[in-house]
């Protein structure tokens, strides 16, 4: 009968025959062209070894590098010619009573193959070591070497090295011991996987028993589904030819939220930007902190960096079998959930990913690790869209609760929170980051992508008018937000002569109408909807006719509702609101399938699992502003723009809308100013940026609040902080009274040095000049005080030019009185661009006994084969007493 399991088959075809002169015997391709078997089948070979594979002679070189000492009875044969073969996947664990299985070459009838059936007993203590005892039919002569295979993990447990001749027991040298002997076979038999034949043969319950770093069938399945949700874009979603997230993807930088001083207050944040040997924004983020929380104001592009992370590490396990992490994708508000932390989890992920899932996830999906030693990376979203303290306060709890073990790590991504909030994660172990602005540059690239995208010819030339006429335009700054640098891709792409948009409110409203006039146009609305009317006659089909003309209204009174908090499913909602147009005749499904349709094909409005949502949730804040502002009195109007609390992106637009109907603000603005807190004048600030036309009067008023808050040096006025920042906004009111105050925080010696950098940097955004020449006399006044600092600011300076930020870390890395981390620090940036300085520089750093042991250490692995061996050897010896 012919053998047909894979595994015992995949077992046999690694398997080989030998002969030598202490007899016959059996070995095992363990790595490409090695064989294993034991050391007493070829005693007494000093050279070549023959055996038989496949019915093929092949000869070996028994290789004495390979060869272990006698106590493990296990030597290694080298195969001179290539060879196309598999080899064999070592699993250690072995539990009594598992099934066992070996094939071999015994001497007799059945030197063509033979095979054995046992069971794991225990071990047992022999003169030379510890060995496997299993019992089953006694394998015969000719045994010895031969692999066995676990059933239960679907791994190699061991080799047959000895039988007893009075019963039907056996014993193996453990699979733990071969590698133990020859750790030159790890790079083969430890993750990341190359035995990739092997592993795709194991079962999951396989995997999970051999404890294999392996992805499942069930959680390749899962990843495919995640891939697919992911890729799409979270701002353009609804455009019949968007392409996928990963081509307009760019890298973004984050700074640290805590005060810190040391060098990596700067982080690349995951993105297909990394350049030469950098580490990748995807290491550092990942590596500084087990769990880590992502600030970023509205568009910044918080759901689109975990989007990228999601595809990204889904991509990892799918085609290179390998990851940190896997990743789920998960709305904050799911944490909040009364369910079970691990059941609430799953019943999210299972409305979230809908019908890319071809079987929902059970309860327990999340309950243990993905792949054994790979936590699971949950990637919260939202915690701002939570609108109570209590209910944020029970997800950052539940995610606290959490932070140490095994199973879970954490991204989280919100909009600024209050300060107890973030404070709260940060005593928890959080690091926490915001993301930083476009770069010009960027903006180039991100244009170009776009234009290609979607077939444009000469996508470079038109991305660079594109940026031409944004720089001439008073919303350039809007550019340096991902999302608002999307639309403004998008909406100039959709009618380039037409111009950039004026303000922030006019970009959504160009983008909205674009979007709902592409996707009708796309899909033929009218048609579509009055093809459904039509079986139930003139008045039904009528009646569609007034709810495409209401439909603009019916979506903005259902982002008002949602906005104010109802939570009542939207199709409920136009249900509800619509019932007057439904004809008699038309069933109340029918009509609610024509509602659904409408909304589904507005490109505003995106469902899962028959549950709408906006596409984003600014979109969804400018249409509600649009319905609230309908017939507001001005009264109410500077109440709620300038009274109403912290929704600051949705009071921007409501202003917006306001002053086109003819409100005016002057009144509200000037008592704001006046009377209001430093937050309520940047406010104003932000709005008058903007574009929003307030009178000159304001305008004056705000910026001589300004000014006293940009020039405030008393102790405990405001923090230095939010002097930058309102520096920051009156240049683009007057800009000759907005750059001095930078200017005199970033060479003031008695401010803290992070505050001098985030001067130089703000300036830099407002003359390119006068803040990178800022931010070399900062870098070298922090070299020459010793402050490590110094690499903080050269990094910054890096990203705006290549060669001043190059000369700056060299000068650092030079530097005899800065310590020795800094320098080696500096000395791996300068990698990039001077190999032969970073090498001398780390060479320095590994001979100098005044820096510190594990320092020098590290330099030393930095260098690999470039260091000095003796010095290598003696700082080795001095990490142990």
């Amino acid at each position: 009968m012919a053998l047909t399991d894979p595994l015992p088959l995949a077992l046999k075809s690694a398997t080989v025959s030998l002969s030598s002169q202490a007899g016959d015997g059996t070995g095992f391709f363990v790595a490409p062209r090695v064989v294993l078997t034991c050391a007493h089948v070829v005693d007494g070979e000093e050279g070549v070894v023959r055996g038989q594979w496949q019915g093929s002679q092949v000869e070996f070189r028994l290789d004495n590098s390979y060869r272990g000492d006698d106590p493990p009875d296990l030597a290694a044969l080298h195969l001179e010619t290539p060879l196309d073969h598999p080899f064999v996947a070592l699993a250690p664990s072995v539990l009594p009573g598992d099934y066992l299985w070996s094939w071999g070459y015994p001497r007799g009838s059945y030197s063509s193959g033979d095979s054995v059936a046992l069971k794991y007993d225990g071990p047992s203590e022999r003169h030379d070591g510890e060995l496997i005892r299993a019992s089953g039919a006694r394998p015969r002569p000719g045994f010895s070497g031969a692999p066995v295979l676990n059933r239960r993990t679907g791994g190699v447990c061991g080799v047959v090295r000895l039988g007893d001749q009075n019963d039907s027991v056996t014993r193996l040298v453990s699979a733990d011991k071969i590698l133990e002997t020859y750790p030159e076979l790890s790079r083969y038999q430890r993750p990341p996987h190359t035995n990739i034949e092997w592993l795709d043969l194991l079962t999951d319950e396989q995997l999970h028993a051999g404890a294999w770093r392996y992805p499942s069938r069930q959680l390749l399945a899962y990843l495919e589904a995640v891939r697919g949700f992911v890729r799409s874009h979270p701002y353009a979603i609804s455009l019949p030819n968007t392409p996928p997230l990963s081509t307009v993807y760019l890298r973004q930088h984050g700074v640290s939220l805590q005060r810190v001083t040391e060098e990596d207050s700067l982080i690349n944040l995951p993105g297909p930007e990394s350049v030469g040997r950098e580490v990748s924004g995807k290491q550092q983020l990942f590596t500084r902190h087990r769990n880590t929380l992502i600030i970023g104001r509205p568009g910044a592009g918080k759901s689109s960096l975990l989007r990228y992370v999601a595809e990204i590490a889904s991509r990892d396990w799918i085609f290179a079998k390998d990851g940190a992490f896997v990743p789920a994708y998960v709305p904050a508000r799911a944490l909040s959930s009364r369910n079970s932390f691990n059941a609430a989890l799953a019943a999210t992920v299972n409305r979230e990913l809908g019908t890319w899932l071809d079987t929902s996830l059970p309860d327990d999906w999340f309950s243990r690790q993905p792949i054994p030693g790979v936590p699971w990376l949950l990637l919260v979203d939202g915690i701002d869209e939570i609108f109570t303290a209590d209910g944020r306060r029970e997800v950052l709890n539940s995610i606290i609760h959490r932070r140490g073990t095994e199973n879970y790590r954490f991204l989280i991504a919100s909009r600024p929170l209050p300060y107890l909030e973030i404070d709260q994660l940060l005593r928890a172990g959080t690091g926490a980051y915001e993301i930083l602005p476009f770069s010009p540059d960027q903006l180039l690239i991100l244009a170009e992508l776009w234009f290609k995208a979607l077939s444009f010819n000469q996508p470079r030339a038109l991305a660079e008018r594109f940026r031409a006429e944004l720089e001439r335009s008073r919303t350039a700054h809007l550019a340096r937000v991902p999302l608002l640098a999307t639309m403004l891709c998008v909406v100039f792409a959709g009618n380039p002569a037409q111009g950039i948009p004026r303000s922030r409110a006019e970009l959504y409203e160009r983008f909205i109408t674009l979007l709902m006039s592409k996707q009708y146009q796309h899909v033929d609305i009218y048609e579509r909807l009055d093809r459904r009317a039509r079986p139930y006659g003139p008045a039904a089909r009528q009646s569609v006719r007034i709810l495409l003309g209401r439909a603009r209204h019916l979506i903005e009174r259902l982002a008002a509702a949602r906005h104010r908090g109802d939570q009542r499913p939207f199709i409920d909602l136009a249900q509800i609101w619509t019932v007057s147009l439904r004809p008699p005749c038309m069933p109340e499904d029918e009509w609610g399938q024509i509602l659904q349709d409408l909304l589904r094909q507005s490109g505003v409005m995106t469902q899962r699992r028959g549950e709408f949502a906006f596409v984003h949730m600014t979109v969804e804040e400018y249409l509600a502003a649009r319905y609230t502002a309908y017939n507001l009195t001005p009264e109410v109007a500077n109440y709620l723009v300038f009274l109403q609390g912290r929704e600051q992106s949705y009071r921007q637009f409501l202003a917006h809308v306001c002053v086109k109907s003819g409100v005016s603000f002057e009144v509200g603005a000037l008592h704001s100013l006046s009377t209001g807190t430093p937050e309520d004048v940047m406010f104003i600030a932000s709005l008058l940026r903007d574009g929003l036309e307030l009178g000159d009067v304001v305008r004056a008023a705000a910026v001589s609040r300004l000014g006293r808050m940009a020039a405030s040096s008393e102790p405990g006025d405001i923090s230095a902080e939010l002097r930058i920042a309102a520096a920051y906004e009156l240049v683009y009111l007057s800009p000759e009274k907005g750059l001095a105050p930078l200017r005199g925080i970033a060479e003031n010696p008695r401010m803290s040095r992070f505050d001098r950098i985030q001067a130089a940097r703000q300036l830099v955004e407002l003359d390119f000049r006068l803040g990178v020449g800022l931010l070399t006399d900062l870098i070298d006044a922090f070299t020459s005080t010793g402050s490590g600092d110094c690499l903080r600011a050269a990094r910054y300076l890096l990203e705006l030019d290549v060669s001043l930020g190059l000369e700056a870390l060299k000068r650092i890395a030079q530097n005899p009185y800065l310590d020795g981390w800094t320098c080696l620090e500096a000395a791996v940036e300068i990698e990039r661009w001077d190999k032969n300085l970073s090498r001398t520089v780390l060479k320095d750093i590994a001979r100098d006994s005044q820096v510190g042991l594990l320092c020098r250490l590290d330099a030393i692995e930095l260098l690999g084969a470039d260091a000095d061996p003796g010095l290598a050897a003696s700082l080795y010896d001095q990490r142990l007493p």
